[in-house]
């Protein structure tokens, strides 16, 4: 006998009362649900309920986590171990300003705009950081966190390490 699918028998409802965490909608459906679920998980990075199983990815050691589309598919740099690491921003050793102001000249207008000191990239993340991205410093794109390429040391973060 295939039963319906109600809100009711629902393992969602025991999480949040009244509101469906899925559809935002009102629990009290009499009709057969797609999302359906007896068993529920949650998100390792964010938090997020996953009604239907989830995506699984391991890490350097073997571990398997369980994450919600969002968190595998979104900005690897938000997941890293790194993410709140920045060598530019928080060396308190160099004596360098992180921005310098820049004067040019077009003309008979002068213009100033702020600009990334390059002295203190060189005597900051080019010293270490495993965030700094040596081949794109000509371009101005020298950290994976700004950079639209791929991270090889990256190292995820997991709330129960």
């Amino acid at each position: 006998m295939n039963s319906v699918k109600k809100c009711n028998n629902c393992a969602l409802r025991t999480v949040a009362q009244g509101m469906c965490p899925v559809f935002r909608a009102d629990m009290t459906g009499e009709s057969g649900c797609p999302q359906f679920t007896t068993y529920i998980s949650a998100c390792e990075w964010c938090g997020a309920l996953i009604p239907k199983g989830g995506f699984i990815e391991t890490d350097e050691d073997g571990m398997c986590h369980l994450m919600c589309g969002g968190c595998l598919e979104g900005d690897m740099c938000r997941r890293c171990a790194e993410t709140s690491v920045c060598a530019f921003q928080e060396d308190q050793n160099c004596k360098e300003s992180p921005y310098i102001m820049v004067t040019q000249r077009q003309g008979n207008m002068t213009m100033q705009s702020q600009q990334l000191n390059m002295k203190r990239v060189e005597q900051t993340c080019a010293k270490g950081c495993k965030c700094y991205y040596e081949a794109g410093l000509p371009y101005g794109d020298f950290c994976y966190k700004t950079a639209s390429h791929g991270c090889n040391n990256f190292k995820p973060y997991w709330r129960n390490k």
